[in-house]
Protein backbone atom coordinates (compact mmCIF):
# COMPACT_ATOMS: atom_id res chain seq x y z
CA UNK A 1 0.00 0.00 0.00
CA UNK A 2 1.59 3.79 -0.82
CA UNK A 3 0.54 7.22 -1.05
CA UNK A 4 1.33 9.83 -2.50
CA UNK A 5 0.31 13.76 -2.73
CA UNK A 6 1.13 14.99 -6.46
CA UNK A 7 -0.17 17.92 -8.91
CA UNK A 8 -2.12 16.15 -11.35
CA UNK A 9 -0.89 16.94 -14.93
CA UNK A 10 -4.58 16.28 -16.14
CA UNK A 11 -6.36 18.73 -13.77
CA UNK A 12 -3.27 20.80 -12.67
CA UNK A 13 -4.64 20.34 -8.76
CA UNK A 14 -3.01 18.76 -6.45
CA UNK A 15 -4.45 15.09 -5.66
CA UNK A 16 -4.02 12.30 -2.81
CA UNK A 17 -3.00 9.06 -4.72
CA UNK A 18 -3.67 6.10 -2.60
CA UNK A 19 -2.70 2.40 -4.10
CA UNK A 20 -3.26 -0.93 -2.33
CA UNK A 21 -3.38 -4.36 -3.67
CA UNK A 22 -6.26 -6.44 -3.91
CA UNK A 23 -6.60 -10.41 -3.29
CA UNK A 24 -6.71 -11.38 -7.03
CA UNK A 25 -3.11 -9.39 -7.36
CA UNK A 26 -4.40 -6.34 -8.75
CA UNK A 27 -3.71 -2.54 -7.01
CA UNK A 28 -6.71 -0.44 -6.61
CA UNK A 29 -5.30 3.00 -7.21
CA UNK A 30 -7.22 5.96 -6.36
CA UNK A 31 -6.98 9.97 -7.15
CA UNK A 32 -8.69 12.39 -4.75
CA UNK A 33 -8.45 15.94 -5.29
CA UNK A 34 -7.11 17.29 -2.16
CA UNK A 35 -9.19 20.64 -2.41
CA UNK A 36 -12.49 18.71 -1.44
CA UNK A 37 -10.05 17.22 1.58
CA UNK A 38 -9.06 20.83 2.59
CA UNK A 39 -12.88 22.27 2.62
CA UNK A 40 -13.82 19.60 4.50
CA UNK A 41 -10.41 19.67 7.11
CA UNK A 42 -11.29 23.39 7.15
CA UNK A 43 -15.12 22.95 7.53
CA UNK A 44 -14.51 20.63 10.27
CA UNK A 45 -11.59 22.74 12.10
CA UNK A 46 -14.47 25.71 11.89
CA UNK A 47 -16.84 23.36 13.56
CA UNK A 48 -14.20 22.61 16.06
CA UNK A 49 -13.48 26.20 16.51
CA UNK A 50 -17.28 27.28 16.91
CA UNK A 51 -17.76 24.26 19.34
CA UNK A 52 -14.73 24.86 21.27
CA UNK A 53 -15.45 28.84 21.57
CA UNK A 54 -18.90 28.50 22.74
CA UNK A 55 -17.54 25.45 25.30
CA UNK A 56 -15.09 28.25 26.21
CA UNK A 57 -17.73 30.78 26.47
CA UNK A 58 -20.16 28.63 28.40
CA UNK A 59 -17.45 27.23 30.82
CA UNK A 60 -16.37 30.75 31.40
CA UNK A 61 -19.87 31.77 32.32
CA UNK A 62 -20.53 28.70 34.35
CA UNK A 63 -17.11 29.25 35.94
CA UNK A 64 -18.43 32.82 36.95
CA UNK A 65 -21.91 31.92 37.81
CA UNK A 66 -20.65 29.11 40.43
CA UNK A 67 -17.87 31.58 41.47
CA UNK A 68 -20.61 34.41 41.95
CA UNK A 69 -22.53 32.03 43.73
CA UNK A 70 -19.69 30.39 45.57
CA UNK A 71 -18.86 34.09 46.37
CA UNK A 72 -21.54 36.28 47.09
CA UNK A 73 -22.31 35.22 50.91
CA UNK A 74 -18.41 35.77 51.65
CA UNK A 75 -18.66 39.35 49.88
CA UNK A 76 -21.97 39.91 51.95
CA UNK A 77 -20.65 38.30 54.50
CA UNK A 78 -17.35 40.76 54.57
CA UNK A 79 -20.02 44.36 54.17
CA UNK A 80 -21.85 43.63 56.74
CA UNK A 81 -18.78 42.70 58.83
CA UNK A 82 -16.89 46.53 57.95
CA UNK A 83 -20.44 48.08 58.67
CA UNK A 84 -20.18 46.12 62.29
CA UNK A 85 -16.72 47.96 62.16
CA UNK A 86 -17.91 51.39 61.59
CA UNK A 87 -20.68 51.04 64.28
CA UNK A 88 -23.62 49.80 62.03
CA UNK A 89 -25.04 47.13 63.83
CA UNK A 90 -28.51 46.96 62.02
CA UNK A 91 -26.66 45.06 59.04
CA UNK A 92 -27.30 41.33 58.47
CA UNK A 93 -26.20 38.61 55.64
CA UNK A 94 -29.53 36.61 56.12
CA UNK A 95 -28.05 33.54 54.62
CA UNK A 96 -29.91 30.41 53.51
CA UNK A 97 -27.41 27.62 52.79
CA UNK A 98 -26.04 25.02 55.77
CA UNK A 99 -22.91 25.01 54.36
CA UNK A 100 -19.71 26.53 56.09
CA UNK A 101 -20.48 29.72 54.38
CA UNK A 102 -23.56 29.78 56.44
CA UNK A 103 -22.76 29.19 59.08
CA UNK A 104 -20.01 31.94 59.45
CA UNK A 105 -22.97 34.30 58.06
CA UNK A 106 -25.46 32.77 60.54
CA UNK A 107 -22.75 32.76 63.47
CA UNK A 108 -22.17 37.05 62.30
CA UNK A 109 -25.56 37.86 62.47
CA UNK A 110 -25.72 36.37 65.93
CA UNK A 111 -22.84 38.52 66.89
CA UNK A 112 -24.64 41.33 65.88
CA UNK A 113 -27.71 40.48 67.40
CA UNK A 114 -25.89 40.22 70.45
CA UNK A 115 -23.98 43.30 70.20
CA UNK A 116 -26.98 45.22 69.76
CA UNK A 117 -28.46 43.81 72.52
CA UNK A 118 -25.73 44.41 74.78
CA UNK A 119 -25.23 48.17 73.48
CA UNK A 120 -28.81 48.88 74.21
CA UNK A 121 -28.61 47.82 77.61
CA UNK A 122 -25.02 49.77 77.93
CA UNK A 123 -26.79 52.58 76.75
CA UNK A 124 -29.71 52.35 79.34
CA UNK A 125 -27.31 51.70 82.33
CA UNK A 126 -25.15 54.62 81.04
CA UNK A 127 -28.41 56.80 81.21
CA UNK A 128 -29.28 55.77 84.40
CA UNK A 129 -25.66 56.51 85.95
CA UNK A 130 -25.66 59.67 84.25
CA UNK A 131 -29.09 60.54 85.63
CA UNK A 132 -27.60 59.55 89.15
CA UNK A 133 -24.75 61.48 88.86
CA UNK A 134 -26.74 64.10 87.29
CA UNK A 135 -29.36 64.31 90.36
CA UNK A 136 -26.14 63.90 93.20
CA UNK A 137 -25.70 66.87 95.77
CA UNK A 138 -22.09 66.30 95.16
CA UNK A 139 -20.15 67.71 92.77
CA UNK A 140 -18.35 65.42 90.48
CA UNK A 141 -15.80 66.17 88.20
CA UNK A 142 -14.12 63.39 85.76
CA UNK A 143 -10.30 64.40 84.53
CA UNK A 144 -8.63 62.70 82.47
CA UNK A 145 -4.64 61.95 82.50
CA UNK A 146 -3.29 65.66 81.15
CA UNK A 147 -5.64 66.76 83.92
CA UNK A 148 -8.80 68.63 81.93
CA UNK A 149 -12.34 68.11 82.28
CA UNK A 150 -14.07 64.98 80.76
CA UNK A 151 -17.46 65.41 82.66
CA UNK A 152 -19.20 67.81 85.24
CA UNK A 153 -22.09 67.08 87.01
CA UNK A 154 -24.30 70.01 87.19
CA UNK A 155 -23.32 70.10 91.08
CA UNK A 156 -19.75 71.09 90.08
CA UNK A 157 -20.81 73.61 87.93
CA UNK A 158 -22.84 75.16 90.79
CA UNK A 159 -19.86 74.80 92.72
CA UNK A 160 -17.32 76.47 91.22
CA UNK A 161 -19.34 78.21 88.43
CA UNK A 162 -18.56 76.69 85.10
CA UNK A 163 -20.81 77.34 82.48
CA UNK A 164 -20.80 76.42 79.17
CA UNK A 165 -19.12 73.40 77.80
CA UNK A 166 -16.64 72.50 80.24
CA UNK A 167 -14.89 69.36 78.42
CA UNK A 168 -11.75 70.17 78.05
CA UNK A 169 -11.41 72.28 80.82
CA UNK A 170 -7.69 72.40 82.08
CA UNK A 171 -7.68 72.20 85.87
CA UNK A 172 -6.48 75.69 86.68
CA UNK A 173 -9.35 76.79 85.14
CA UNK A 174 -11.51 75.04 87.69
CA UNK A 175 -10.02 76.86 90.34
CA UNK A 176 -7.10 78.34 91.11
CA UNK A 177 -6.87 77.54 94.58
CA UNK A 178 -3.44 75.40 95.78
CA UNK A 179 -5.38 72.93 97.93
CA UNK A 180 -7.77 72.04 94.72
CA UNK A 181 -4.54 71.90 92.26
CA UNK A 182 -2.69 69.91 95.25
CA UNK A 183 -5.72 67.42 95.53
CA UNK A 184 -5.77 67.18 91.60
CA UNK A 185 -1.76 66.23 91.36
CA UNK A 186 -1.77 63.91 93.82
CA UNK A 187 -4.49 62.06 92.36
CA UNK A 188 -3.24 62.05 88.99
CA UNK A 189 0.30 60.56 90.58
CA UNK A 190 -2.27 57.18 91.20
CA UNK A 191 -2.82 58.35 94.86
CA UNK A 192 -6.32 58.02 96.18
CA UNK A 193 -6.93 61.12 98.36
CA UNK A 194 -9.69 60.75 101.33
CA UNK A 195 -12.28 63.24 102.71
CA UNK A 196 -10.36 66.80 103.02
CA UNK A 197 -11.63 70.08 103.54
CA UNK A 198 -11.09 73.00 100.92
CA UNK A 199 -12.53 76.54 100.09
CA UNK A 200 -13.49 78.10 97.17
CA UNK A 201 -15.09 81.11 97.04
CA UNK A 202 -17.81 81.13 100.00
CA UNK A 203 -18.19 77.10 99.64
CA UNK A 204 -16.56 75.26 102.35
CA UNK A 205 -15.87 71.53 100.07
CA UNK A 206 -15.45 68.24 101.65
CA UNK A 207 -13.41 66.57 98.69
CA UNK A 208 -12.03 63.21 97.87
CA UNK A 209 -10.35 61.72 94.56
CA UNK A 210 -10.02 58.43 93.16
CA UNK A 211 -7.79 57.78 90.40
CA UNK A 212 -8.62 55.80 87.65
CA UNK A 213 -6.98 52.96 85.76
CA UNK A 214 -6.55 55.17 82.42
CA UNK A 215 -4.25 57.83 84.53
CA UNK A 216 -7.75 59.71 84.69
CA UNK A 217 -9.28 60.83 88.43
CA UNK A 218 -12.53 61.27 89.73
CA UNK A 219 -13.05 64.19 92.07
CA UNK A 220 -16.37 64.37 94.18
CA UNK A 221 -16.82 67.34 96.57
CA UNK A 222 -19.26 68.06 98.97
CA UNK A 223 -20.56 71.73 99.65
CA UNK A 224 -20.84 71.63 103.58
CA UNK A 225 -21.12 75.72 103.77
CA UNK A 226 -24.57 74.89 105.22
CA UNK A 227 -23.56 72.65 108.12
CA UNK A 228 -20.35 74.96 108.63
CA UNK A 229 -22.84 77.99 109.27
CA UNK A 230 -24.88 75.61 111.60
CA UNK A 231 -22.71 75.10 113.22
CA UNK A 232 -21.51 78.72 113.80
CA UNK A 233 -24.89 79.00 114.36
CA UNK A 234 -25.51 76.13 117.53
CA UNK A 235 -22.00 77.20 118.57
CA UNK A 236 -22.83 80.92 119.01
CA UNK A 237 -26.25 79.57 120.09
CA UNK A 238 -24.97 77.70 123.22
CA UNK A 239 -22.43 80.64 124.21
CA UNK A 240 -25.19 83.20 124.13
CA UNK A 241 -27.67 80.92 125.71
CA UNK A 242 -24.64 79.68 128.43
CA UNK A 243 -24.30 83.44 129.06
CA UNK A 244 -28.09 84.28 129.10
CA UNK A 245 -28.57 81.38 131.98
CA UNK A 246 -25.31 82.28 133.91
CA UNK A 247 -26.47 85.93 134.64
CA UNK A 248 -29.40 85.44 137.00
CA UNK A 249 -27.43 82.20 138.25
CA UNK A 250 -24.63 83.88 139.33
CA UNK A 251 -27.19 86.70 141.08
CA UNK A 252 -29.05 83.82 142.79
CA UNK A 253 -25.90 82.13 143.92
CA UNK A 254 -24.68 85.47 145.18
CA UNK A 255 -27.67 86.89 147.24
CA UNK A 256 -28.66 83.10 148.45
CA UNK A 257 -25.17 82.85 150.18
CA UNK A 258 -25.35 86.40 151.46
CA UNK A 259 -28.83 85.60 153.17
CA UNK A 260 -27.51 82.57 154.82
CA UNK A 261 -25.72 85.73 157.21
CA UNK A 262 -27.98 85.19 160.23
CA UNK A 263 -27.02 88.99 161.22
CA UNK A 264 -28.33 90.45 157.85
CA UNK A 265 -30.72 93.15 158.88
CA UNK A 266 -33.92 92.33 158.41
CA UNK A 267 -34.46 95.43 155.24
CA UNK A 268 -31.73 93.89 153.30
CA UNK A 269 -32.78 90.12 153.73
CA UNK A 270 -36.55 91.42 152.10
CA UNK A 271 -34.63 93.07 149.29
CA UNK A 272 -32.01 90.28 148.60
CA UNK A 273 -34.81 87.95 148.55
CA UNK A 274 -36.91 90.19 146.05
CA UNK A 275 -33.82 90.22 143.81
CA UNK A 276 -33.19 85.95 144.03
CA UNK A 277 -36.97 86.13 142.82
CA UNK A 278 -36.69 88.65 140.68
CA UNK A 279 -33.63 86.33 138.39
CA UNK A 280 -35.31 83.47 139.00
CA UNK A 281 -38.64 84.81 137.30
CA UNK A 282 -35.84 85.61 134.47
CA UNK A 283 -34.42 82.27 134.40
CA UNK A 284 -37.79 80.68 134.49
CA UNK A 285 -38.49 83.12 131.62
CA UNK A 286 -35.83 82.25 129.27
CA UNK A 287 -35.69 78.50 129.59
CA UNK A 288 -39.65 78.85 129.01
CA UNK A 289 -38.79 80.93 125.37
CA UNK A 290 -35.87 78.50 124.70
CA UNK A 291 -38.51 75.66 124.97
CA UNK A 292 -40.78 77.62 122.99
CA UNK A 293 -38.19 78.61 120.07
CA UNK A 294 -37.04 74.76 120.19
CA UNK A 295 -40.72 73.10 120.06
CA UNK A 296 -41.20 75.42 116.80
CA UNK A 297 -37.94 75.07 115.41
CA UNK A 298 -38.17 71.06 115.87
CA UNK A 299 -41.29 70.87 114.07
CA UNK A 300 -42.87 69.71 117.42
CA UNK A 301 -45.40 72.30 117.28
CA UNK A 302 -47.78 73.16 114.69
CA UNK A 303 -49.91 75.60 113.93
CA UNK A 304 -54.12 75.03 113.92
CA UNK A 305 -55.10 77.96 112.39
CA UNK A 306 -58.86 78.92 112.61
CA UNK A 307 -60.95 82.55 111.95
CA UNK A 308 -59.57 84.90 114.78
CA UNK A 309 -60.61 88.53 115.19
CA UNK A 310 -57.21 90.91 115.49
CA UNK A 311 -58.36 93.20 118.03
CA UNK A 312 -59.56 90.66 120.55
CA UNK A 313 -56.13 88.71 120.43
CA UNK A 314 -54.84 91.80 121.08
CA UNK A 315 -56.53 92.86 124.09
CA UNK A 316 -56.42 89.69 125.72
CA UNK A 317 -52.87 89.81 125.36
CA UNK A 318 -52.30 93.52 126.40
CA UNK A 319 -54.51 92.57 129.58
CA UNK A 320 -51.44 90.83 130.55
CA UNK A 321 -49.16 94.02 130.43
CA UNK A 322 -51.96 96.91 131.46
CA UNK A 323 -50.75 97.46 135.00
CA UNK A 324 -47.55 97.95 134.35
CA UNK A 325 -48.25 100.40 131.34
CA UNK A 326 -49.82 102.70 133.56
CA UNK A 327 -47.85 102.37 136.53
CA UNK A 328 -44.81 103.30 133.49
CA UNK A 329 -47.33 106.08 132.26
CA UNK A 330 -47.33 104.13 128.89
CA UNK A 331 -50.45 104.47 126.94
CA UNK A 332 -51.99 101.68 124.79
CA UNK A 333 -54.50 101.96 121.40
CA UNK A 334 -56.25 100.07 118.62
CA UNK A 335 -56.00 102.44 115.76
CA UNK A 336 -59.61 103.83 114.77
CA UNK A 337 -60.57 102.05 117.94
CA UNK A 338 -61.56 98.52 116.58
CA UNK A 339 -59.46 95.88 114.31
CA UNK A 340 -62.01 94.63 111.77
CA UNK A 341 -59.64 92.32 110.72
CA UNK A 342 -60.28 88.58 111.23
CA UNK A 343 -56.83 86.68 110.10
CA UNK A 344 -56.52 82.59 109.58
CA UNK A 345 -54.18 82.25 113.16
CA UNK A 346 -53.69 79.58 115.79
CA UNK A 347 -55.19 81.54 118.51
CA UNK A 348 -52.12 80.88 121.05
CA UNK A 349 -49.62 81.94 118.87
CA UNK A 350 -50.98 85.10 118.06
CA UNK A 351 -51.28 85.86 121.38
CA UNK A 352 -47.90 85.02 122.35
CA UNK A 353 -47.29 86.68 119.15
CA UNK A 354 -48.62 89.90 120.48
CA UNK A 355 -47.58 89.59 124.13
CA UNK A 356 -43.71 89.44 122.69
CA UNK A 357 -44.05 92.88 120.79
CA UNK A 358 -45.90 94.41 123.68
CA UNK A 359 -43.40 93.13 125.94
CA UNK A 360 -40.53 94.79 123.79
CA UNK A 361 -42.16 97.99 122.99
CA UNK A 362 -43.44 98.56 126.96
CA UNK A 363 -39.49 97.94 127.88
CA UNK A 364 -37.78 100.45 125.50
CA UNK A 365 -41.08 103.09 125.31
CA UNK A 366 -40.05 105.89 127.76
CA UNK A 367 -43.44 107.67 130.49
CA UNK A 368 -45.43 109.64 128.21
CA UNK A 369 -45.24 107.15 125.37
CA UNK A 370 -47.70 105.14 123.56
CA UNK A 371 -48.37 101.86 121.95
CA UNK A 372 -50.59 101.89 118.94
CA UNK A 373 -52.00 98.85 117.19
CA UNK A 374 -53.23 98.54 113.63
CA UNK A 375 -54.84 96.34 111.39
CA UNK A 376 -55.47 95.95 107.47
CA UNK A 377 -55.25 94.27 104.30
CA UNK A 378 -52.38 94.52 102.39
CA UNK A 379 -52.16 96.03 99.79
CA UNK A 380 -50.20 94.50 97.04
CA UNK A 381 -51.06 90.65 98.76
CA UNK A 382 -55.12 89.85 98.12
CA UNK A 383 -56.14 87.50 100.71
CA UNK A 384 -53.22 88.59 103.66
CA UNK A 385 -53.53 90.96 106.76
CA UNK A 386 -51.12 93.50 107.95
CA UNK A 387 -50.99 93.94 111.14
CA UNK A 388 -48.84 96.62 113.01
CA UNK A 389 -47.76 96.98 116.47
CA UNK A 390 -46.01 100.92 117.10
CA UNK A 391 -43.83 102.51 119.61
CA UNK A 392 -42.64 105.74 120.48
CA UNK A 393 -39.41 104.28 122.07
CA UNK A 394 -36.07 105.76 121.62
CA UNK A 395 -35.50 103.55 117.77
CA UNK A 396 -33.17 100.99 116.53
CA UNK A 397 -30.32 101.80 114.61
CA UNK A 398 -30.30 101.10 110.92
CA UNK A 399 -27.47 98.66 111.25
CA UNK A 400 -29.00 97.07 113.90
CA UNK A 401 -32.76 95.81 111.90
CA UNK A 402 -31.30 92.76 109.74
CA UNK A 403 -30.30 91.27 112.70
CA UNK A 404 -33.29 92.01 115.41
CA UNK A 405 -34.83 88.83 114.86
CA UNK A 406 -32.26 86.34 115.73
CA UNK A 407 -31.69 84.53 118.91
CA UNK A 408 -30.25 86.55 121.53
CA UNK A 409 -29.80 89.75 119.75
CA UNK A 410 -29.80 92.63 121.50
CA UNK A 411 -29.17 96.06 120.10
CA UNK A 412 -28.23 97.28 123.91
CA UNK A 413 -27.50 94.36 125.53
CA UNK A 414 -26.54 95.39 128.90
CA UNK A 415 -29.81 97.97 128.85
CA UNK A 416 -31.95 94.57 127.74
CA UNK A 417 -30.76 92.84 130.58
CA UNK A 418 -31.81 95.26 132.95
CA UNK A 419 -34.95 95.45 131.73
CA UNK A 420 -35.24 91.77 132.11
CA UNK A 421 -35.79 90.67 128.34
CA UNK A 422 -34.39 87.33 127.18
CA UNK A 423 -33.27 88.45 123.77
CA UNK A 424 -35.70 85.52 122.73
CA UNK A 425 -38.98 87.31 122.20
CA UNK A 426 -38.49 88.87 118.61
CA UNK A 427 -37.06 85.17 117.71
CA UNK A 428 -40.26 83.12 118.66
CA UNK A 429 -42.07 86.12 117.02
CA UNK A 430 -41.04 85.64 113.75
CA UNK A 431 -40.70 81.30 113.62
CA UNK A 432 -44.88 81.97 114.75
CA UNK A 433 -45.07 84.53 111.79
CA UNK A 434 -43.58 81.76 109.26
CA UNK A 435 -45.20 78.96 110.93
CA UNK A 436 -48.33 80.17 108.92
CA UNK A 437 -46.91 81.39 105.89
CA UNK A 438 -46.50 85.00 106.94
CA UNK A 439 -43.52 87.43 106.92
CA UNK A 440 -42.26 89.80 109.62
CA UNK A 441 -40.06 93.26 109.35
CA UNK A 442 -39.38 95.98 111.24
CA UNK A 443 -38.96 99.72 110.38
CA UNK A 444 -37.55 102.40 113.24
CA UNK A 445 -36.27 106.10 113.27
CA UNK A 446 -33.92 106.90 116.34
CA UNK A 447 -35.98 108.91 118.50
CA UNK A 448 -38.98 108.27 117.16
CA UNK A 449 -40.03 104.64 117.87
CA UNK A 450 -39.79 101.41 116.14
CA UNK A 451 -42.92 99.64 114.15
CA UNK A 452 -43.22 95.62 113.72
CA UNK A 453 -45.12 94.38 110.98
CA UNK A 454 -45.91 91.20 109.98
CA UNK A 455 -48.60 89.95 107.97
CA UNK A 456 -50.91 86.74 108.37
CA UNK A 457 -53.70 84.86 105.82
CA UNK A 458 -57.27 85.83 105.87
CA UNK A 459 -57.87 82.59 103.75
CA UNK A 460 -56.97 79.38 103.43
CA UNK A 461 -56.02 79.81 99.50
CA UNK A 462 -53.42 82.52 100.36
CA UNK A 463 -49.96 81.94 99.33
CA UNK A 464 -47.11 82.03 101.27
CA UNK A 465 -45.40 85.72 101.48
CA UNK A 466 -41.67 85.47 100.42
Amino acid sequence: MGEAVRRSASVGEPQLYVATPTMRGEVLRLAVPLGAVYAAVGQAQRQLLGVGLAALVFGAALSLGLSYAATRPLHKVGRVARAMAAGDLSRRVHARGGDEIGEVANALDTLADELQRRLVQLEGERGEMQALIDSMAEGVLALDREGTVRRANPAACRIFGLTGEVRGTPAPAVSRRPAFLELVRTTLQGAPVPATELAHGQHHLLATAQPLADGGAVLVFLDVSTLRRLQDVRRDFVANASHELKTPLTAIRGYSETLLDPELPPELRRQFTETVQANAERLQRIVDDLLDLSRIESGGWRAEPEPVAVDQVARAAWANFAAAAEEKGVGWEIEGEELPQQVLADPGALHQIFANLFSNALRFTPAGGRITIAARAAAQRAGWTRVEVRDTGAGIPAVHLPRIFERFYRVDPARSREEGGTGLGLAIVRHLVEAHGGSVEAESSLGQGTTIRFVLPTRPTAQPVT
